[in-house]
């Protein structure tokens, strides 16, 4: 089993993209047959990075991590939130979506678990007034998307 682990993280180094990323792969096909699209993505590598986060043991796991934090730095938005997107790929651009709850909230369990520290009590605030923006009720549900838009579009639920 141990031996197992240390072949998925020698995998994940190099599946790891030069700015830290981890691609997801979509399909429009639930079986992934036919065409298939790789973008880069917060999510992915949020998950990534924390998981990597309990294995302490390894100093490859642990870069492994550190590059991936330091890409989900580079992308977190000014009100502490992340994008479905990468701001580096050109979906960023062309398929334009607002910051979003999961990727925000994944990106911040992966951020803690790498440095607890790297949350100011300041940034705790802007994230709670920003949770409390999507509300849809007090306490929840909170609406998926970072956006004061009354489009139906934006007003999934996370």
């Amino acid at each position: 089993m141990v031996s197992t682990l240390y072949q998925l993280i020698s995998y994940l180094e190099k599946l790891q993209n030069s700015d830290g990323s981890f691609d997801s792969l979509s399909s429009p096909n639930p079986s992934f047959a036919g065409k298939n699209y790789s973008y880069t993505t917060i999510c992915s590598t949020a998950y990534i990075a924390y998981v990597l986060s309990l294995v302490t043991d390894s100093e490859e796991a642990q870069l492994i991590q550190k590059k991936a934090v330091e890409f989900l730095i580079k992308n977190k938005s000014p009100s502490q939130t992340w994008n479905y997107w990468s701001k580096d790929s050109p979906e960023y651009e062309k398929l334009p979506y607002p910051d979003d709850a999961d990727d925000t909230f994944a990106s911040l369990i992966a951020l803690h678990s790498y440095d607890p520290d790297s949350i100011s009590g300041k940034s705790l605030a802007t994230i709670v007034n920003g949770l409390t923006a999507i509300e849809k009720t007090v306490g929840g549900p909170y609406y998926t998307w970072y956006t004061s838009s009354e489009d139906p579009v934006w007003k999934d639920i996370d």
